[in-house]
């Protein structure tokens, strides 16, 4: 069925209400995401009263595209980085502190597949407690002839590339997937809760 990014970020935020037990991020909550200019992630958020700009954190490794949020939202430039979100996440002093992080890897293109798992296994190591990692991959009719894997063969990828300490740190959300079709891909929404330490 086909969803607006709307209705995807909607569904993200009621299993973070239930997870946290929070109608909105915390204070010091933080949102991160793969910001792209054409979305209206920032102003879905904040017209739900989920969160303030201050707690938005935009990462774009594209220079121009980059550019263009900034220009739609200069008052991001200060939490927003431009570059790989592997390295950003990695290089982050704890990303984000607590909150929602919202990786949408459809983008990834030619390597959307192993690419998707170890950018969500690179969150989930880096995270604060108390933070829900909202992953989405292609699942059927994937870009450039990936072939297709499902949502087993991609939670197990991600328990694959963690270790041990790190897979007790956070749960697979079974039961909250949500499949969506974008740009006639279907993609699959999963969730992960990185759980209080």
């Amino acid at each position: 069925m086909e969803f607006s990014k709307s209705a995807v970020h909607a569904n993200n935020i009621s299993v973070y209400q239930k997870m946290a037990k929070l109608g909105q991020l915390p204070d010091d909550g933080e949102y991160w995401t793969l910001m792209h200019p054409d979305s209206d992630e920032l102003e879905t958020l904040e017209s739900k009263k989920f969160l303030k700009r201050h707690q938005f954190h935009g990462v774009n490794d594209d220079h121009d595209l980059y550019q263009k949020c900034l220009k739609n939202w200069p008052e991001i430039e200060r939490q927003s980085h431009l570059d790989d979100w592997i390295w950003v996440v990695s290089t982050h002093i704890i990303c984000p502190r607590g909150g929602l992080v919202h990786l949408d890897t459809m983008t990834e293109y030619d390597r959307v597949r192993p690419g998707a798992s170890t950018m969500t296994v690179a969150t989930l190591r880096n995270c604060g407690p108390n933070t829900l990692v909202a992953a989405n991959f292609c699942y059927s009719r994937p870009l450039h002839g990936h072939d297709e894997i499902g949502l087993r063969r991609f939670v197990e990828r991600v328990n694959e590339y963690s270790t041990g300490k790190e897979r007790s740190r956070f749960e697979y959300l079974a039961g909250n997937e949500l499949l969506y079709v974008s740009h006639s891909t279907q993609m699959l929404l999963l969730y992960f809760w990185v759980k209080d330490q």
